[in-house]
C-alpha cells in the first residue's frame, strides 16, 4: 500500500479508499460499454459504501482482472451474504487496484470516488 504523501491531492481519496478495507463486497457492476464501474462494500458498523469510478469526459475506463473467484458462501460479520472481503486498496497514478476474496480488480479511471449509501 502507498502512503498519502505520494499522491498529493489524491490523498483524501486514497484516506476515504483505505477506511473501506476490510469491508464485504455486496456488489460489482461494471457497464458493457465500460464508461463506468462500481462496488458496493458493507462495513463492520453495517454502513454501505459505493466505490465509483469513470472518466470525466465520458470515455471509456479500462478495468483489468487480474484474476477472478466469485462465490456464493461468503457472509459478513453480521451474517449478510457477500462476496467476500475487499483486503487491500492499491492507487495508482491513474487508478486503484482492488483486491479481496473475489480475485484482483484494477480500474484505470480519472474521476474515483466513495460515497455513503442511506
Amino acid at each position: 500500500m502507498s502512503t498519502p504523501e505520494v499522491f498529493g491531492n489524491n490523498a483524501v481519496l486514497l484516506m476515504k479508499l483505505i477506511d473501506l478495507a476490510e469491508s464485504y463486497v455486496l456488489s460489482i457492476t461494471k457497464d458493457q460499454a465500460n464508461l463506468w464501474f462500481e462496488m458496493t462494500v458493507l462495513s463492520d458498523d453495517g454502513q454501505r459504501y459505493r466505490i465509483f469510478a469513470s472518466n470525466h469526459n465520458g470515455s471509456p475506463i479500462v478495468v483489468e482482472v487480474g484474476g477472478v473467484s466469485l462465490k456464493a458462501g461468503f457472509t459478513s460479520s453480521g451474517n449478510i451474504p457477500s462476496l467476500g472481503e475487499l483486503e487491500s486498496i492499491g492507487l495508482r497514478a491513474t487508478g486503484v487496484c482492488l483486491e479481496g476474496d473475489f480475485g484482483d480488480i484494477t480500474i484505470f479511471a480519472d474521476n474515483i470516488n466513495t460515497e455513503k449509501l442511506q
